[in-house]
């Protein structure tokens, strides 16, 4: 997962991380340290409720979330 792009895209939403976490209903904490751990724990309802809420087009919910560029 590309965490720095999806924190790009949450910033230019005009959200700070706290009020997405809220938005897309993941408890702050839990958001926070699934971001830590380069959000490989992001489960399949939670990322596609971020890309709704981002207004994500497939191609970049794709390069956050599944392009081996965005891999370690």
């Amino acid at each position: 997962m590309n965490v720095q792009a999806l924190k790009r895209k949450i910033l230019d939403c005009g959200y700070n991380i706290v009020e997405f976490s809220d938005k897309v209903s993941i408890d702050r904490s839990t958001f926070y340290r699934r971001l830590e751990k380069d959000g490989n724990s992001f489960t399949i309802e939670e990322a596609l409720r971020i890309k709704d809420v981002l207004s994500l087009t497939d191609a970049e919910a794709y390069f956050i979330f599944l392009s081996e560029k965005s891999q370690k």
